[in-house]
């Protein structure tokens, strides 16, 4: 539960799982259930401003468990103003909610509630927040395929704390801008100097001196955005340091909350070291279509394939917390008269 000030009141946010009974053993997870109330003149004020409030936490939250959370989807909003006749009431069309078939990562409550404070109380906080959430977009396309824009948002994420270290690294040696754009070899008195102050900033103690991956990083967000080099090209500079430099954002991120030694630590340690998308446990059959049939496809089909039902067996809970879940598919050929489908390999794949 988090309160969240707001200029005609207080706001208090709920965050839950949401889970979902099947008939098994155990509930499933469904999604992420987020509940909003405070003061607000309208029900669109309420779904603007509660939901707004509801996204900066789910940065964080991305943030604490290096993992990527969906978009926010508003579903009800109502007054429930007492001692009123009338209310006015809104609610939304969504799809059927899902059991969640996929990885996902445990929160740890006690270090979001220090990372929230730490940020909160930050007087870089408005810096602070734009790269948490450049990294929470950056890891919403944390997939194959998506490698150049989840550079483009770890970089963006970088540029906006790039002063914020700066201010930072200035303060603890004590000396002015000018003596610290020495330090680094850079004369303020030179016109275009402070773009070149920023970049050193960026390449020394963002990109702690790993030069390769500072220019291509570069490159890739520079590229993609200016449209001046080949997608293509831009692509692979991308999939070259996308992970390196996530791994420096976060731990800038971290680096600047001054935080306890035994939670950040913990923020850093694994699982937490490896940005996990957020992709479903996919599933493939592969085999080959034998027979001498003129017609591959079943009368009436268009092509060859395999009727497949898929339903949940069973679920157990493990000691950790963590849940075993066994899937039951079956699968029926849908094929030509004198094709059989063999076999080969029937896999499971998570991200």
């Amino acid at each position: 539960r988090v309160r969240v000030p707001l200029q005609v009141g207080e706001l208090t946010l709920t965050f839950r799982t949401r889970y979902l009974d099947k008939g098994l053993e155990h509930p499933l997870p469904g999604d992420l259930w987020i509940e909003g109330r405070g003061p607000a003149e309208s029900i669109e004020e309420a779904v603007s401003h509660f939901g707004g409030a509801a996204a900066s936490v789910i940065a964080v939250i991305a943030l604490a468990t290096n993992a990527a959370v969906h978009h926010l989807e508003p579903e009800l909003a109502f007054d429930e103003t007492p001692g009123v006749s009338a209310r006015e009431f809104l609610q939304s069309l969504l799809p059927e909610e899902r059991a969640i078939l996929g990885q996902a990562r445990p929160l740890d409550k006690g270090s979001l509630v220090v990372l929230l404070e730490a940020i909160e109380g930050h007087e870089e906080r408005e810096r602070i927040g734009r790269a948490v959430a450049q990294y929470q977009l950056a890891l919403r396309h944390w997939r194959f395929g998506h490698e150049v824009m989840a550079t483009a948002h770890l970089y963006i994420g970088i540029e906006a704390l790039t002063r914020a270290v700066m201010r930072r690294r200035q303060k603890a040696a004590g000396v002015s801008k000018e003596e610290f754009a020495q330090s680094l070899g850079i004369d303020l008195a030179e016109r275009g100097s402070n773009t070149l102050l920023e970049a050193a900033i960026r390449r020394a103690f963002l990109f702690h001196r790993d030069d390769e991956c500072y220019q291509s990083a570069k490159l890739a967000s520079d590229g993609f955005e200016h449209g001046f080099m080949p997608f293509d090209q831009v692509r692979e500079y991308a999939v070259k340091v996308r992970d390196k430099t996530a791994t420096y954002l976060r731990q800038a991120i971290l680096d600047l909350l001054n935080l306890d030694d035994a939670v950040r630590a913990k923020l850093l340690s694994p699982p937490r070291t490896e940005p996990l998308g957020r992709w479903p446990v996919v599933r493939y059959v592969r085999g080959q279509l034998v027979g001498d049939g003129a017609e591959l496809a079943l009368e009436g089909n268009d092509y060859p394939m395999l009727a497949w039902r898929s339903s949940i067996r069973s679920v157990t809970l493990e000691e950790s917390g963590e849940q075993r879940i066994e899937i039951k598919d079956e699968l029926s050929p849908q094929l030509g008269h004198g094709i059989q489908f063999q076999m080969q390999s029937f896999e499971v794949w998570g991200p």
